[in-house]
């Protein structure tokens, strides 16, 4: 497993890199959630600590949030505020992953990251394991 804050990083950084602004965060939700759920694909076990709940918006997991909260508190992050749009974050510097995971990442993020945000959902949303379940169910 991988901490929450480096695997962060690792996305809003490469993300970042690639497309020339931030990631928002309900696309960042998302991508964590696939890269944990394409984990257990491949290794059997999720990259992070993560439960993931399905919630209004599909998966959830309040420890992202707050763990974005503390890399904006401690200014690590840098976030761009678009009035009626939302919140974006930008990193700049590079993060190491162990091999094994920075893979199973990678291959999420070519996936995934020029997917526009409702494509994304779609995809998210329709996954067997989070439209059988109910509001509050954990999906991982």
């Amino acid at each position: 497993m991988i901490h929450l804050r480096d695997l962060l990083l690792y996305i809003i950084s490469v993300y970042s890199r690639i497309k020339g602004r931030g990631i928002g965060r309900t696309k960042l939700m998302k991508l964590v959630f696939l890269i944990d759920y394409h984990a257990i694909k491949e290794l059997g076990s999720k990259i992070t600590k993560i439960t993931w709940f399905k919630w209004l918006y599909g998966p959830f997991s309040r420890a992202v949030l707050d763990t974005l909260d503390v890399l904006e508190d401690e200014g690590i992050v840098e976030i761009e505020e678009i009035p009626d749009i939302g919140r974006f974050y930008k990193y700049s510097k590079r993060i190491v992953l162990p091999e094994k995971y920075k893979q199973i990442v990678d291959r999420v993020l070519n996936m995934y990251m020029e997917t526009p945000l409702d494509r994304l959902l779609d995809k998210v949303y329709n996954l067997p394991e989070v439209k059988e379940k109910k509001i509050g169910d954990i999906i991982l």
